[in-house]
């Protein structure tokens, strides 16, 4: 029982230590790196990394009752050539 209890407790203890970590995510040398997923996706040197923007979107239920908030995040590149 008291070994029960003590897998319970480390469980427990591991989900909340984990439960808020959110992912990183930036860009460096024009790739893009994520934590979570695990990724770095490399940006062809076409294009110019401009910055990120940081936003909220406004989340709204079908019954009109519930709402919330997500607060999200953009990376932006552009491209440095002109077609013709």
């Amino acid at each position: 029982m008291k070994k029960c209890i003590r897998i319970s407790l480390l469980v427990l203890t591991f989900l909340t230590l984990f439960a808020g970590a959110k992912p990183e995510r930036y860009v460096k040398d024009n790739v893009f790196h994520s934590t979570y997923p695990k990724l770095a996706v490399r940006v062809d040197p076409k294009y110019a990394y401009l910055g990120q923007l940081d936003y909220t979107l406004q989340m709204e239920s079908r019954d009109g009752v519930q709402g919330g908030t997500v607060e999200t995040k953009s990376y932006v590149f552009v491209a440095l050539w002109i077609s013709k």
